[in-house]
């Protein structure tokens, strides 16, 4: 179960994080006149960071408490 919940918050994660990447041009930063380009391992494990966090917040408020938080 864990593990399902998990996947299901990782994969939005890694195309939201890739969208942002793209939006805010961050996929070439540019040090020197020299273009480093972002590889796809860079925006996976950004998206895995958040989506961890975001894993962890959930296990550690409960439903109850978010259903009143809203």
């Amino acid at each position: 179960m864990e593990f399902i919940i998990s996947a299901v918050i990782t994969l939005p994660a890694i195309f939201i994080t890739n969208y942002l990447f793209k939006k805010f041009n961050l996929t070439k930063m540019n040090y020197r006149n020299i273009k480093l380009p972002y590889s796809g391992g860079t925006i996976i494990f950004t998206s895995i960071v958040i989506s961890l966090f975001v894993s962890y917040l959930l296990n550690n408020i409960s439903f109850f408490k978010l259903f009143f938080l809203l």
